[in-house]
């Protein structure tokens, strides 16, 4: 039902106000993240690959707007499986983000985030650690040591250096997590149970069962 409505408003907007328009765009990519919300990733991508042609026209290539949709491409390049294409896009937000609105800028730092989580699924486990490290450097310098955003990337490299075997160096970015999480959040907040789930996961791999228990029990 909405995928018509999205097509009508589509349809509409071109007609009456041109491809480029502010509002056509927009209608671009409501449509769009629709179908890829449905799975339709292929009736997404030339949607998505139309939205960021109009705003690179409209605003430039450094715009936000369009770095946006530089991003929200190579997500859905990187759900179908093309790595290639969406490493490329990731890469070029990060770098204009970095020229334009400084290394340490939220949305750099996105970028940092998004092309560490790319690498890390391409199996690139020495290319996403210095990401990884960088944004949680970053986040505790810019936004402090108990921040949801630094504590996100605390979890995070904690989860790529278990991947990477390194259980030795991922065991106290957990239990930092778990920490910072029981003393803003509370003991029962999901993102708290969350890393408690997995200190007992890490644990019960390491073989220590005992610290496990508890943990899974809690």
């Amino acid at each position: 039902g909405a995928e018509s409505l999205q097509r009508r408003a589509l349809e509409a907007s071109e007609r009456t106000l041109g491809p480029d328009h502010e509002d056509t765009v927009d209608s671009l990519w409501s449509l769009a993240t629709l179908l890829r919300d449905k799975g339709d990733h292929e009736g997404a991508e030339p949607l998505f690959r139309r939205e960021l042609e109009a705003c690179e026209r409209t605003k430039g290539s450094d715009h936000e707007d369009t770095l946006g949709s530089v991003i929200n491409l190579g997500a859905l390049l990187s759900e179908m499986g093309d790595y290639e294409g969406a490493e490329s896009l990731q890469r070029r937000a990060l770098e204009a983000s970095e020229r334009t609105l400084g290394p340490d800028n939220d949305h750099t730092l996105t970028a940092v985030g998004n092309l560490g989580l790319l690498l890390s699924d391409m199996g690139d486990y020495e290319g996403a650690e210095p990401l990884y490290r960088r944004a949680l450097e970053a986040r505790e310098r810019t936004l402090g040591p108990d921040h949801e955003d630094t504590l996100t990337s605390v979890n995070n490299l904690g989860l790529l250096l278990s991947d990477m075997g390194d259980n030795e160096g991922a065991e106290p970015l957990y239990r930092r997590a778990l920490e910072a999480s029981e003393r803003t959040l509370g003991p029962d907040h999901p993102d708290t149970l969350t890393s408690v789930n997995n200190l007992g996961v890490l644990l019960s791999n390491m073989g220590d069962y005992k610290g496990a228990e508890p943990l899974y029990r809690q």
